[in-house]
């Protein structure tokens, strides 16, 4: 049967005038298209047109992040942070009630000090248990969409803890034996199966994990090996070795190079962390009745960040809040740990209102972690 060549004509005049989408192209451009991409249609004109019904299109298609989702997306393959402290004093900790670390200072716990202690230690671990929020030593991010944080498995030893101590949570299992008995086994797992990993921010969620496990067991546990608890201080502080060695702050860079988001968050991640190990270190040699130390190992590490930079969640605010943030502590010169401390009797007048000063400004823009923070260190250090 013969085909009107006017029909034939028209056919192909529209055709070339609506090519459709090349399938060579549609092909290659797939393979690039993720859960963060929009598609737009690419028209003969040159502009460029969304459309939500990608088979109907007739012209070439493009995929083109969307920014918006873009700027909460955070990789963290390439951060490069910087170890200013002595590690191996992180993991020897534990011996100081039995050889005490030359330098090292004892200090006591007043009651009222000790039960701010326990009370906050154990709102962490029920944060943790009932799901009501996020921990002060987890950044947001760490529990958010994998596509978020090009997650290639780093978080799962976190995701796992958070999800296995909800159990606690549950009025049919409670906190019995048969709880603590699979707290144990993750931990047991975390041991066996991330203690010598390698990979920087696999290392800070399998520190994370451990201490959670660690906190939940001793605040909503009932326990039936005292010496549990003493032996997963060990495995903590040998996890906030490898974390330290691993750098836990931003490395000096030109005047002019700003820190880069991923960076300033593992840095500040990892050094809450060890902060609340520090913290409950403390309270479990209160409850043994052990020797106190401060945490002089730490001193010269920045003291916790501000909530406008912990708490923001896209990249081009923490950018201008970086940039603020900046300008107020003369770029780099942030207030330290030690700043904390009572001023020293040789001290200056001068340089004691300048400390008071440094702190005020810190104490402007700190979380509740810092708030509780403060509160302990100002206390333990004037007693």
């Amino acid at each position: 049967m013969g085909v009107d060549s006017d029909d034939a004509a028209e056919d192909v005049a529209d055709h070339q005038e609506n090519p459709g989408p090349d399938p060579a192209l549609v092909a290659v451009l797939e393979g690039f298209k993720g859960p963060n991409t929009s598609v737009q249609v690419l028209t003969t004109d040159g502009s460029s047109l969304p459309v939500m019904d990608v088979e109907g299109a007739k012209a070439s298609l493009i995929f083109i992040p969307d920014q918006v989702e873009k700027e909460k997306v955070m990789d963290f393959t390439n951060i490069r942070l910087a170890c200013p402290i002595p590690a191996e004093q992180i993991q020897n900790r534990w011996l100081n009630s039995m050889v005490p670390i030359p330098g090292h200072v004892m200090q006591t716990s007043p009651h009222n000090i000790t039960f701010l202690l326990h009370q906050m230690l154990k709102s962490y671990a029920g944060t943790a248990i009932r799901g009501r929020g996020i921990l002060p030593f987890v950044h947001p991010l760490q529990t958010a969409n994998p596509s978020q944080t090009a997650d290639d498995g780093w978080c799962e030893p976190l995701s796992t803890c958070l999800s296995t101590v909800r159990v606690l949570d549950n009025p049919i299992l409670g906190p019995d034996q048969r709880t603590a008995d699979l707290i144990r086994e993750k931990m047991s797992s975390i041991q066996n199966e991330y203690l010598n990993c390698k990979d920087e921010m696999k290392v800070l969620a399998t520190f994370q994990a451990y201490l959670t496990y660690t906190l939940t067991l001793f605040f909503y546990v009932k326990q039936d090996r005292n010496d549990y608890l003493a032996k997963a201080m060990v495995i903590l502080q040998a996890l906030a070795r490898r974390v330290t060695m691993q750098g836990l702050v931003t490395p000096t860079r030109a005047p002019n190079c700003r820190h880069i988001w991923e960076e300033w968050v593992a840095g500040e991640a990892k050094r809450r962390t060890i902060l609340v190990m520090y913290l409950f270190d403390a309270l479990l040699a209160v409850r043994d009745g052990l020797p106190m130390y401060l945490m002089v190992e730490l001193q010269n590490l920045p003291a916790p960040g501000p909530k406008s930079l912990w708490q923001e969640t896209v990249r081009s605010d923490w950018k201008t809040a970086y940039t603020a943030y900046e300008t107020h502590w003369d770029n780099g010169s942030y207030l330290r740990i030690v700043e904390l401390w009572p001023s020293s009797p040789t001290f200056s007048r001068d340089d004691a209102e300048t400390r008071r000063n440094r702190v005020d400004l810190w104490l402007e823009d700190i979380d509740e972690f810092g708030t509780f923070f403060y509160a302990y260190m100002a206390s333990a250090h004037n007693n």
